[in-house]
C-alpha cells in the first residue's frame, strides 16, 4: 500500500523502513510535492519517493535499502549503463540515462540506494550535484 505524506509527516515514516530516509534541504526555487511512500512489510519492501519541482522541470528520487553488492561495488540500479561517475564525500554515483529513457543519476548512502530520474526538462549536471550532497537524514538516530 503507497500512502501519501505532508511533508512534516516524513520523519514519522522512518519507523516504516529498512533505510535512512533522506531528505533535501534546497533554495526556495525548488518545491518538494508528491511525497510517497510504501511501508516495509512481510510482502513488500519499503521505499520512499518524492518530487523536486523548479521552474518548469521536473525530477522524482526514489530511496530504498540496498545490501547487495555494498561496500565492493556502488550499484547503479536504474542506469541503463553506468555513465559518468561523479563523487559526494568519498561516495561514488553515476550519471546517466535510466530504463526510461530519462536522465538519470545513481548514488547510495548508508546502505539507502537513490535513484534520480528526470521527468520533465533539463537538469544540469552541477544542479543533479547539487540536488543529492542536499540529501540529509531525517533522523540523525
Amino acid at each position: 500500500m503507497i500512502i501519501e505524506l505532508l511533508i512534516d509527516e516524513v520523519q514519522e515514516a522512518q519507523k516504516y523502513t529498512n533505510f535512512v530516509i533522506l531528505m533535501p534541504s534546497l533554495p526556495e526555487s525548488y518545491i518538494l510535492n508528491k511525497i510517497t511512500l510504501k511501508k516495509e512489510t512481510n510482502k513488500q519492501r519499503s521505499s520512499i519517493r518524492f518530487e523536486i519541482h523548479s521552474k518548469g522541470k521536473v525530477l522524482r528520487i526514489k530511496q530504498f535499502f540496498y545490501d547487495w553488492a555494498i561496500p565492493v561495488i556502488t550499484a547503479d540500479t536504474n542506469l541503463i549503463h553506468q555513465g559518468k561517475s561523479f563523487e559526494i564525500e568519498g561516495i561514488v554515483g553515476f550519471i546517466g540515462i535510466d530504463y526510461k529513457g530519462n536522465q538519470a543519476a545513481s548514488f547510495c548512502r548508508w546502505f539507502t540506494n537513490i535513484e534520480l530520474s528526470v521527468l520533465a526538462g533539463t537538469f544540469d549536471e552541477k544542479e543533479i550535484l547539487m540536488i543529492l550532497q542536499s540529501l540529509k537524514a531525517v533522523d540523525n538516530d
